[in-house]
């Protein structure tokens, strides 16, 4: 439990949990079960490091061969509302969470971007 909140904490998975933290919030997305959150947000966190594609597709895999979720639709989000995301990245950010901790420092606007990107980015490598 402690090395967890520690690599929580301390950058390693910072967007990722303030990302499902953000859904959380949000009464329409309570049926998504946290590691699923976590693991979108995950994606969300590597589109915003920027990371190299193969590191991106490592994770795809993993949250593929898991039978996690890889899309919004998987979610059940057919509708992607704009309001409704903005309010995830407000919480997200907010000095409450853990966004502050993430190796670069990043905007709303560039969360909220980066969640866009992410779904289309895993609906290329959906079955």
């Amino acid at each position: 439990m402690y090395l967890s909140g520690v690599a929580a904490e301390s950058g390693g998975i910072a967007c990722a949990h303030a990302i499902c933290n953000g859904m959380s919030s949000l009464e329409k997305f309570n049926h998504i079960q946290h590691g699923e959150k976590v693991a979108f947000g995950l994606l969300v966190q590597l589109v915003l490091e920027k990371a190299d594609i193969e590191e991106i597709e490592n994770v795809i895999y993993v949250i593929k061969t898991a039978g996690l979720p890889l899309t919004l639709a998987d979610f059940g989000i057919d509708e992607f509302v704009e309001s409704d995301w903005r309010e995830v990245v407000d919480i997200a950010c907010s000095p409450a969470n853990s966004m502050g901790n993430m190796p670069v420092k990043v905007s709303a606007n560039q969360v909220y971007q980066a969640i866009i990107e992410a779904n289309k980015l895993a609906q290329r490598y959906h079955d």
